[in-house]
């Protein structure tokens, strides 16, 4: 089995950075994934390093992720990647010439796999932004199967699917999930293997495992549709819904919306046009859906208002210490990332790379300056309070501007207000009448 041992020592340090990254990290259906035994992750890929980061520490398992072999290109970072038990996988359009390579990556997972040992892959074969799950590469399918084969099929190794999900995947303190599917058994398709029909075989375990991704990942197949998607979310989840209930809505919608479109496509396209105006205003006001239809009461507002204001007062200097202190390696990341970053999906990557050196660098210049080690133990923790302050008074702040708004004597708020009734109205009407569609009895 490749050597993992600095995977090993890192692992634990996975959970705290990535609850440090995340505001609110969800795992669902852990009790699916297989506490031994060969077993495949096969997981969508919208964030770079933080699908890695989120997948290691959402399980105890010792993961062996497959990585594209031009990030092996610098011997140091090889170097790092091979003792983190990272495989290298060239992909067709950087090294046509050089794919018999990847014959002795799939070697090494075959090994893997038959010594009960776990590898992660990200079948898309490319990371990227869109809130769709992209037709899958048949490399995973033909590693498990090659290696059932190699063994008189009788590993019993299993693929567990994996969804990443991000509220905002280039936003630092945001939320994230990560939800396993069912583990998918591989044996229906060792019959086809058998009779000298692999690559049938592969396709069919390919195709099953993508539908399997469908169902834990983000999929909204058209561009358009997610478009549209953004705007109705408001009227059928919560702003601050946790993101694995987002994502139940959505999936719903995408079916009502595919559904609509095919039986009333010029009053789809009609309503389409008024929610992406009305979205586009809301972004706009920098409010939410939920946010414009509030109203207040005294008693309500004082009670939410005074702990608050007394803890954000009693907390400021505190914060200013903290804040003061980490400007820079603070800032510096946005910075690298802003500079470096050519795609939005490599944003978060080079923020969380160019942290995990500038905060300990800083904190060690901090050492030595004055001579105090036990700053090591201080400024992390004046750090992490800094942060949570930080997340707390901007609610606060939002909060109290959205209750100015609402006070206003503003017609244009008033329309806002009629325009979002009169949407919502529509939409549940629509709404009824998809779900009499759906529940009437075929003949």
């Amino acid at each position: 089995m490749p050597d993992a041992l600095l995977y090993r020592l890192l692992r634990p340090f996975a959970k705290p950075l990535a609850r440090l990254f995340h505001r609110r990290l969800t795992v669902e259906n852990p009790e699916r994934v297989p506490s031994k035994g060969p077993v495949v992750f096969a997981a969508n890929h919208p964030n770079m390093l933080l699908d890695v980061l989120l997948l290691g520490a959402s399980t105890n398992r010792t993961l062996h992720f497959l990585g594209k072999a031009t990030l092996f290109g610098n011997p140091l970072l090889a170097l790092f990647l091979r003792s983190c038990g990272v495989l290298p996988v060239r992909r067709r359009k950087e090294s046509p010439g050089r794919m018999e390579e990847n014959l002795e990556t799939f070697a090494a997972c075959h090994r893997l796999l038959a010594e009960g040992g776990a590898i992660a892959i990200f079948p898309e074969g490319v990371s990227h932004d869109r809130e769709t799950v992209l037709p899958l590469k048949t490399g995973c399918a033909r590693i498990v199967l090659e290696a059932e084969a190699k063994h008189d099929f009788r590993l019993s190794s299993v693929i567990v699917p994996a969804g990443i999900t991000f509220s905002n995947r280039e936003l630092f303190r945001s939320d994230a999930l990560v939800a396993f599917g069912e583990p998918l058994d591989p044996s229906p398709h060792f019959a086809a293997y058998r009779e000298g029909k692999p690559q049938e075989a592969v396709k069919a375990l390919t195709l099953e495992l993508e539908s399997a991704l469908r169902s834990v990942a983000p999929h909204v197949p058209s561009e358009e549709d997610q478009k549209l998607l953004r705007a109705l979310r408001g009227f059928f989840a919560e702003a601050d819904a946790a993101t694995e209930e987002r994502l139940v809505v959505d999936r719903a919608l995408v079916e009502a919306v595919s559904d609509f479109r095919d039986r009333h496509p010029f009053e789809y396209r009609r309503l389409r046009r008024k929610l992406l105006r009305y979205g586009r205003v809301l972004d706009l006001l920098e409010l939410s859906h939920g946010e414009i239809g509030r109203t207040y009461r005294l008693g309500p507002v004082v009670r939410y208002l005074a702990p608050r204001v007394l803890l954000a007062v009693a907390g400021l200097p505190f914060f200013a210490a903290g804040a003061l202190v980490h400007y820079v390696p603070y800032k510096l990341p946005a910075f690298v990332s802003s500079a470096l970053a050519t795609e939005p999906v490599e944003r978060a990557t080079v923020k969380l790379l160019t942290g995990l050196v500038t905060f300990p660098l800083f904190y060690a210049l901090a050492v030595l300056v004055t001579g105090q080690p036990g700053l090591l133990a201080i400024l992390p923790l004046l750090g992490v309070f800094s942060l949570i302050y930080s997340e707390a008074v901007s609610e606060l702040l939002r909060e109290v501007r959205i209750f100015f708004w609402h006070q206003r004597r503003d017609q244009r708020r008033d329309r806002l207000k009629l325009w979002r009734e009169e949407l919502a109205a529509e939409l549940e009407s629509r709404r009824r009448e998809y779900e009499a569609v759906e529940n009437r009895p075929s003949e």
